[in-house]
């Protein structure tokens, strides 16, 4: 194929003047005219782009399970046990993010963190790199006595690497926090807050 799109379906073969030559063709053509060459048994490269192009852009699901036992014995007495759930559903441009985590940890058997927390997040693209952000984080953390820690954020997301193995990101945005406590003469606390974060 070249660069003005004409198609030819003919053997390459070597032409006068370091040029690119069809058997049975008398035309030959500058490398710098050519735009493809693929083997009649591959897919052409247009076709391989558009559906490259087509499969960005599908919704699709992807799932995470964590588990976390630790423990030691001796001078201390160490347990330790976490569970995470990720579900997300996106495609190249927007993502859902929701997760579950449970944590609870114990030295010399007295609790040291006993937590539930749920999260959901959206980010949607507006530029290759940047894209603006919607979170929410609960949490039930029964050694502090906090029935209910609510944080709702907004805000801007930068990839700084983004690639099928690994992903690395920051994000910045303004939030608001609410406490509500099991027993405390301030039962419920609300303020705003700062939203930072590294993915």
């Amino acid at each position: 194929r070249l660069d003005d799109n004409r198609t030819f379906n003919e053997i390459v073969t070597p032409a006068p003047g370091g040029k690119i030559g069809l058997q049975g063709n008398d035309q030959s053509f500058n490398l710098t005219q050519i735009r493809h060459i693929w083997s009649e048994e591959t897919d052409d490269p247009l076709a391989v782009i558009e559906e490259k192009k087509q499969q960005a852009l599908l919704m699709k699901w992807s799932h995470a399970l964590g588990f976390d036992l630790t423990g030691s014995s001796g001078n201390t007495k160490d347990f330790g046990l976490g569970l995470r759930a990720d579900s997300s559903y996106g495609n190249k441009f927007r993502e859902y993010d929701l997760y579950f985590a449970y944590n609870n940890s114990s030295k010399n058997d007295v609790t040291v963190v006993d937590e539930t927390k749920f999260g959901a997040e959206y980010d949607s693209k507006f530029y290759e790199q940047l894209a603006w952000y919607a979170k929410t984080d609960l949490e039930n953390d029964r050694l502090e006595k906090i029935d209910l820690r609510a944080t709702v954020a907004v805000g801007l997301k930068c990839f700084w690497i983004k690639s099928n193995s690994h992903d690395l990101s920051v994000r910045s945005g303004i939030a608001f926090l609410l406490e509500e406590y099991q027993s405390s003469d301030n039962s419920t606390l609300s303020e705003p807050a700062l939203d930072f974060g590294l993915e």
